[in-house]
């Protein structure tokens, strides 16, 4: 009994570890994946995006970080088909009207809910 306590980390993964985990199956999956079904950019992109609006509603409670492997995943995927190219153009573009609008949302947020937020609930994602 005391070895399988050893591995309950491995099953359910926290801090850094649940990260790692999703590296290694997301470079499985391109690993694996035949190179003529990761030239369709779009297609990928697209199930992606539907996997990782459904993932959260799957029942799986915290095996092995299913939910965060799979809502993770466009991100993972859109750092693949990134080049070089494409990350100069990211870096022209101006991100300050976004960032105003962005801090507006949360200032507004926080002023409307009274003050009441727990540092903790925004901490671990609740």
């Amino acid at each position: 009994m005391v070895f399988f306590h050893s591995f309950i980390p491995l099953f359910q993964p926290y801090w850094t570890l649940w990260y790692i985990f999703c590296l290694i199956i997301w470079r499985s999956i391109i690993q694996f994946t035949p190179t003529s079904v990761l030239q369709h950019k779009q297609i990928v992109m697209m199930i992606c995006l539907v996997l990782c609006l459904i993932a959260p509603f799957a029942p799986l409670g915290y095996l092995f970080s299913f939910q965060r492997l799979f809502t993770f995943l466009p991100f993972f995927m859109v750092g693949y088909y990134m080049s070089s190219e494409n990350l100069s153009k990211l870096r022209k573009i101006n991100v300050m009207l976004p960032v105003v609008i962005f801090v507006l949302c949360l200032s507004s947020t926080v002023c409307l809910s009274g003050f009441d937020i727990s540092i903790l609930k925004i901490l671990r994602g609740a």
